[in-house]
This record gives C-alpha cells, structure tokens and sequence, in this order.
C-alpha cells in the first residue's frame, strides 16, 4: 500500500493565500510553482474561448450580475490546491508478493469544473540513495474515450502542466457553450518497487459561489448558487450527517 501526507492552500478571486503550516521556507519555495500553474490555467482557459457564446453570459447570479468568460468564472470561484506526497509502506513483502503497481486512486472523475495539475516529481530520502525512479512513468493515467488508459509521456512530463475536465464543467458551464468537453476519469498507481517519496501539485478549479446553476426550475423551487449545492452535495456524503436535507431548488 501507500500512505499520502497532504498540504492545502486556495487561491480565492485570483488572489492566492500563504500557505500554513509549512516550515523552513517551504511556502516560499513553493511560490513559482503556484504561478506557474496559475499562468498555464489562463492561458488554456483563454485557448477555449471559442467555445464562449459572446456576449451572453455563462452563469448569472441573483443580484443580476454575469459570468461572461470562462477567465471570469475561474478567477469569481476558489481554487483548492493540494500538494500531495504518496510513499510505498515499507513492509515485509509476503512469500508470493506481486509485481503490479500499487493502486493509490481507484478511476475516478472529479467535481470541480477543471483540474490543472504538474506531472509527479519523484523525492529522495537519504535512505534511499543513490536514488532513481523504478519506472519512467508517474503512475498517473487518463481513461481514453475508447475506455484506453492514457500516460503522460516522460520526456513531456517536466515541462507540462496537465488539464483534466471534471464532472462541475458539464453541469455548471456545458449549457452555455458551444460545444462539450467529456468528464475524464483518472487513476493513480504507484509503480512496483517505486523507491523515495512521490510529490504531486494539483489545483481544482470551482464555480464561483454565488452562481446559479444553469438549469430549468425544478418542482417550483429557484436554482441553487454553487455554495448552497455544494453545501447539500457535501451533506450527502457527510458521516455527521445521516440523513441528508432535500436538493436545493426542490429536486
């Protein structure tokens, strides 16, 4: 198996807050990287202009005001980041241990509206050096729309930074653009015999917390804002929370 050590931050309305809880200069060395990620989110979320409608907005909220750009959307909505380390347990291996890669993340597709995210970086620890990755690829791969697993190719890998679309785009932005972009499903396994620690970054991008969403009204309620949905949807996954409260817009 594996154990994963999380650090999160945000970046909310296009301004990205410190990061907490880190030491000996962490947050500060990890700067470029957060602007990195954030000029590439830019300039593919410009790329897909085309897909915009013009001047109609994309999503509206109660007070009258629009969303008329996908720029616009990200930078309204937060963004959570996440850096994430996934470690390979040390343990005794069993009298007929296997050679497969370890799953890490079952296939999977997020709900945000987009996933931006830098292929993994593998870490040494002292422990393990002379040090060097037991397989080029990061164990990270997308599901094709032909059900095909998809990698990212390894002399790609250092200067790319990676979209992938989430279920919130079809739901929260689909209905006003052009065309469609599918849901991708994602998965990580952690190469057999993988050596050190790896180190991943990824930020979600989200719908901004006063949209409404963009669908017909349902048994007679008003459309939810993507706070008050996301405050349902997490309800009903919630251990606290037994039995979940109705849909907001009365679905």
């Amino acid at each position: 198996g594996t154990a994963r050590r999380s650090l999160a931050a945000r970046t909310v309305r296009g301004v990205p807050e410190p990061l907490e809880g880190t030491c000996n200069g962490a947050g500060e060395a990890l700067e470029p990287l957060r602007a990195i990620v954030d000029s590439a989110s830019r300039a593919f979320l410009g790329a897909l202009e085309p897909l915009e409608r013009g001047s109609t907005a994309l999503l509206t909220t109660r007070s009258g005001r629009g969303y008329h750009s996908l720029l616009e959307v990200a930078q309204g909505g937060e963004q959570l980041e996440h850096f994430h380390t996934y470690v390979p347990l040390r343990l005794a291996p069993a009298p007929n241990a296997s050679s497969h890669d370890l799953p890490a993340l079952p296939l999977h597709t997020d709900a945000g509206l987009l996933l931006a995210l830098v292929p993994a970086m593998w870490v040494a620890s002292p422990s393990d050096l002379p040090f060097s990755p037991s397989s080029p690829s990061d164990g990270f791969s997308v599901e094709g729309a032909a059900g095909e697993l998809l990698t990212i190719e390894p002399e790609s890998a250092p200067s790319s930074v990676v979209f992938v679309v989430g279920e919130g785009w079809g739901r929260w932005l689909e209905p006003a653009l052009r065309g469609k972009l599918r849901a991708a499903p994602h998965s990580l396994a952690i190469p057999a015999g993988a050596r050190g620690s790896r180190a991943w970054y990824g930020r979600m991008l989200l719908p901004p917390g006063d949209a409404l969403m963009p669908s017909s009204k349902r048994d007679g309620g008003a459309p939810p804002t993507y706070s008050e949905w996301s405050a349902w949807a997490n309800a009903q996954v919630s251990p606290a929370s037994p039995r979940a409260p109705p849909p907001p817009g009365g679905g």
